[in-house]
């Protein structure tokens, strides 16, 4: 696998898995994700993806600031109820990016609006879904884990 660096922004950022395998990171939480799988990542959130590289992968990435969003509170309601999920093939979250690319390689004509209004909309049936089941993640960050256990070992109790 090669890794990307660690990183962090100020915006919130959808991660779809359109093709492929990959694992995520955020924070200590580590996702192994195939095609269907999304990521909700908040602002200043550290994180990055460990790509297979037998594996190629194909991605949409969508980030934007909440104001954003015409309807104050929308981002931060969708990413409170949950940061990974599945979504079913042929999703219309999925149409609705494929829609953007192929809008963006045909005309750059009033782009920002166009993405704007979608970002929009994606959030809002993202909340339609049932998100409230969370996956836990499939493993952990091993050397936080190494380093919590070491502190359970030999930290002495404190009284």
């Amino acid at each position: 696998m090669t890794d990307e660096k660690w990183h962090e922004h100020s915006f919130y950022e959808i991660t779809f898995i359109v093709n492929g395998e990959c694992e995520y990171e955020i924070e200590n939480r580590r996702y192994a994700m195939k095609k269907g799988d999304a990521l909700l990542i908040k602002p200043g959130e550290y994180h990055f993806k460990y790509k297979n590289v037998k594996t190629p992968i194909a991605t949409y990435c969508l980030g934007f600031l909440p104001s954003a969003v015409e309807n104050a509170g929308l981002a931060e309601r969708i990413f409170e109820k949950c940061e990974f999920f599945s979504l079913d093939d042929g999703s219309p979250i999925t149409e609705m990016l494929d829609a953007v690319k192929k809008k963006l390689k045909f005309s750059k004509n009033n782009a920002s609006l166009f993405i704007k209004s979608v970002t929009e909309a994606i959030i809002l049936m993202l909340l339609d879904l049932d998100l409230d089941e969370e996956k836990i993640p499939e493993t952990k960050n091993r050397n936080v884990q190494k380093m919590i256990d070491y502190i359970k070992e030999n930290l002495p109790s404190i009284k």
